[in-house]
């Protein structure tokens, strides 16, 4: 199993501070989720919970988007198979099937070796 250490990569610091400004989104989630049930306002829980979900989605991807984009390359192929495979085709004997994900996983391991050239350990 691939660990990725981001406590130890050497980060921009304007990736930093765009991350960090969307980091305040987080307790501001928690604060609308506790409003919510205090107040027993279905709404404010369920944008409280959303932002809860994407919150930390958001201040990753700002930190460090080409690690993400990679990430996202690599689950590509597997995220194709679930749709295709929910739609009952027979996506495993797809030649463009194979042919793409090749590709994905290709450039994803690609953009993460670029990954760790602009991020490097401290």
């Amino acid at each position: 199993m691939a660990y990725i250490p981001l406590h130890q990569l050497r980060i921009p610091s304007g990736n930093v501070r765009r991350a960090g400004r969307a980091a305040l989104a987080i307790p501001l989630a928690i604060a609308l989720v506790a409003v919510g049930t205090v107040l027993k306002i279905p709404l404010l829980q369920l944008v409280g919970t959303i932002g809860l979900y994407v919150a930390p989605a958001l201040v990753l991807i700002l930190a460090v988007p080409v690690m993400v984009v990679a990430v996202c390359l690599l689950l590509l192929p597997f995220a194709g198979y679930l749709v295709a495979d929910f739609h009952y085709y027979p996506i495993l004997r797809a030649w463009w099937f194979w042919i793409g994900s090749s590709l994905s996983v290709l450039a994803g391991i690609l953009l993460l070796i670029d990954a760790g050239h602009r991020y490097p350990k401290r």
